[in-house]
């Protein structure tokens, strides 16, 4: 009897359950070495809803990630089951299972299709490279409020393990976030713990609190609101390693830092303006041994669903290892990317 109620609770008359969506994001790309076409996205997503408090989620790309070798591993993106129980009004409890992206933060889980910049800051591309794991993920609402708390395996999907031996021992890493939506303003708060199986002789502590906050302000009757956006995270030992040598996981904890300020103004006819500071240091213990990224991005749409966005960017690169003597570069790169979304 309690599991007829149940299912006559949860079942829904959905006339359309099926759910096709996606993006794709023919790009340019242009730096002092040359230039160069390519397709940085191309993301089909299925979603079906059979029931008011069950879906499934099915997102693929056709360049493999997370293989021994570049392009190689999986074209599975965003691949779950979910399940949302309604607690009463306004508070809702949902289980997630299968490849997400981590819940740390706002950015990582903001869509690449959506967001002006294309690319996340430099700290989350180099902490979380694809930005998804395998797992369990817990989220509850309630009025303003969400907490998410997730169990992943802690081998991300750009690491070059993760299709082929995603979880080589007993750990597993866990993930907090709680943010509360006060209107013009957000703020949250993310935690990460776990260890590093990369480590022979024995596993090596992980971790990283994160702060981020949001605001919406209006400096003009002629403008739209302005957003800001921030954040900060403190780190030990969470660089995979995949762009920085120096930055692989070693006996000896590292201390890390990553920090942004992303600021988004439209300007009229749905274009907008924004600009990004942007810093990570793999290793706060060596002095200036970090990457600044100032960029700056226009985003005008050209059709329904279509738009275009022009980037530049300019970069002083210091990381080292220890031991190494400083050295910067500089690097300056220009993005023309065409987002197409369905």
């Amino acid at each position: 009897m309690l599991a007829t109620l149940i299912l006559a609770a949860t079942t829904s008359a959905n006339d359309d359950p099926v759910r096709i969506s996606g993006y794709m994001q023919p790009q340019l790309v242009w730096a002092e070495e040359g230039a160069a076409f390519r397709i940085r996205r191309a993301r089909p997503k299925l979603t079906f809803t059979p029931t008011s408090s069950v879906r499934f989620v099915f997102e693929l790309d056709p360049f493999p990630t997370g293989g021994p070798a570049e392009g190689t591993g999986t074209i599975a993106r965003d691949t779950t089951v979910a399940y949302k129980a309604s607690l009463g009004k306004n508070v809702a409890l949902e289980l997630i299972a299968g490849i997400f992206k981590v819940p740390l933060s706002a950015e990582l889980l903001e869509s690449s299709g959506e967001r002006p910049f294309v690319e996340r800051s430099w700290a989350s591309r180099n902490w979380f490279p694809s930005e998804r794991d395998t797992g369990a993920w817990l989220r509850l609402q309630a009025f303003r409020s969400t907490l998410d708390v997730a169990v992943v395996n802690g081998v991300v999907q750009g690491e070059p393990s993760f299709a082929v031996v995603p979880s080589s021992d007993r750990y597993k890493d866990v993930v907090l976030r709680a943010r509360h939506d006060f209107g013009p303003a957000q703020f949250g708060l993310g935690a990460y713990y776990g260890h590093d199986e990369r480590v022979v002789n024995r596993p090596l502590e992980r971790w990283a609190f994160r702060m981020e906050a949001a605001l919406r302000l209006r400096w003009s009757r002629a403008l739209p609101p302005t957003s800001l956006s921030t954040e900060l995270t403190v780190a030990s030992n969470l660089d995979r390693g995949v762009r920085y040598a120096v930055a692989a996981a070693s006996e000896d904890p590292q201390l890390q830092r990553g920090f942004f300020v992303r600021v988004e103004q439209p300007i009229g006819w749905g274009a907008v303006l924004g600009v990004r500071f942007d810093h990570y240091s793999p290793n706060v213990a060596l002095a200036r041994n970090a990457r600044d990224t100032v960029g700056v991005v226009l985003g005008v749409p050209i059709a329904t669903g279509l738009r275009v966005l022009a980037e530049v960017a300019r970069a002083v690169d210091g990381v080292r290892g220890p031991g190494e003597p400083e050295a910067r570069r500089v690097i300056s790169i220009g993005t023309l990317t065409l987002v197409a979304r369905l």
